[in-house]
């Protein structure tokens, strides 16, 4: 329990300062986009722009990753054969291993479906995989399993988190070189590794352990060394009644408009980013510096703003607060929220019944325009707040 507890609290960290740099980050993407539209595509200039935006690309990965161990990254969950993602991500594992280590595949046919994200659990389970591939660099046997099991009353007390019931456990196993206890204490901690600088960022290990977290799952490993690691994940069963709910139609939309739209976003850079790309195609803009400044000029301007584009966390309101007494004066109103720190309109009770438009920081240009078209046209909004995935895709 205490081992939860501390992994609880440094995934508020971690979701807080990923929180910090996306905002960062925002700025630094849309500026550095700015400096590119200016210059030839032959001019060396623009190549070391590029440079620039690819390394902000691999750094919201990384904030991506910590807000994923922090438990705020929204996930897409669905019914997913785990069988299907085993056996899926066996075929792409040989040229990873290499040809050194033995690969075997044990799927214990039936073990029925999970709620799940297949893209984290494809994630999760190819980080295990990589962490088994490194203990053996020597070669040697790595491990995949599945089958259904029972978790009992007594193993549920022995291990805090876990739920009685059927669960769908996958196994990594490898022949490497163990873990000691020292290290096997620490290493669901985001940033431990062992491995040498620049091998990895020590996030793997971490990640797993929140996807299992977000699944209503557990993980347990056994190790020693000189005897190998062991990892399992114990995931429910998913229930039988449940169905995949209809996917939503994707649509494009054009990007430029002449409608009024209110911006309210803390951080100078970020807003002055916003405004300009939004003024770029035509549309009409009125900024403001925190959520009190867009209530009281949402007020005066109501009859003219067609849209309003909020940051979550501001001062004095925040967005959602915001937005929710924008709704009470105007409830037609079209909404985007933006967010660093990746949690989803359908987890804000505040606006929990209203219709809204969820983007993630860092967004680029082109994904802003999108939105605003989209929420403008009010074709392929969000209902009951969920994330809009097909706007960012």
């Amino acid at each position: 329990l205490l081992h939860m507890q501390r992994m609880e609290s440094i995934g508020t960290l971690a979701g807080g300062v990923a929180h910090e740099f996306n905002n960062l980050l925002q700025a630094i993407r849309g500026y550095t986009q700015f400096a590119m539209a200016d210059l030839a595509a032959e001019d060396s200039r623009r190549r070391d722009l590029e440079q620039v935006l690819a390394a902000s690309e691999r750094a919201t990965t990384l904030t991506r990753q910590l807000l994923t161990f922090g438990r705020r990254e929204p996930l897409s969950k669905r019914l997913v054969d785990p069988n299907q993602v085993v056996a899926d991500l066996a075929k792409m594992l040989r040229p990873l291993i290499g040809a050194h280590i033995d690969l075997d595949l044990s799927l214990q046919s039936g073990v029925g479906a999970i709620h799940a994200d297949p893209s984290q659990l494809h994630q999760a389970i190819l980080n295990l995989c990589i962490n088994a591939r490194d203990a053996m660099p020597d070669g040697g046997r790595l491990v995949l399993k599945t089958e259904v099991v029972d978790l009992t009353d007594k193993f549920c007390r022995r291990h805090p988190g876990s739920r009685v019931g059927p669960h769908v456990a996958v196994t990594v196993s490898d022949s490497g070189c163990g873990m000691p206890p020292e290290v096997l204490g620490r290493i669901y901690e985001p940033f431990f590794t062992t491995k040498g600088t620049g091998k990895g960022t020590g996030l793997g290990l971490a990640i797993t352990y929140s996807m299992v977290q977000q699944h209503e799952g557990t993980i347990h490993v056994s190790s020693e060394p000189g005897q190998g690691t062991t990892f399992r994940m114990y995931l429910p069963v998913a229930e039988a009644e449940e169905t995949e709910p209809d996917a939503e139609p994707c649509v494009e939309h054009a990007a430029g408009g002449t409608e009024v739209v209110l911006v309210a976003e803390d951080d100078p850079s970020i807003r002055d980013m916003i405004v300009r790309v939004l003024e770029g195609v035509g549309y009409s803009v009125l900024p403001a510096a925190d959520g009190a400044e867009a209530l009281q000029c949402f007020k005066q301007h109501s009859e003219t703003i067609s849209l309003v584009i909020l940051d979550s966390l501001m001062p004095k309101l925040t967005g959602p607060e915001s937005l929710a007494n924008m709704k009470a004066i105007k409830p037609e109103l079209r909404a985007i929220l933006s967010s660093g720190n990746g949690i989803s309109p359908a987890r804000i009770p505040a606006i929990a019944n209203q219709a809204v438009i969820f983007l993630e920081k860092p967004f680029d240009a082109q994904t802003l325009l999108r939105a605003a078209r989209t929420a403008l046209d009010d074709r392929g909004l969000a209902r009951d707040a969920e994330l809009l995935t097909a706007v960012q895709e």
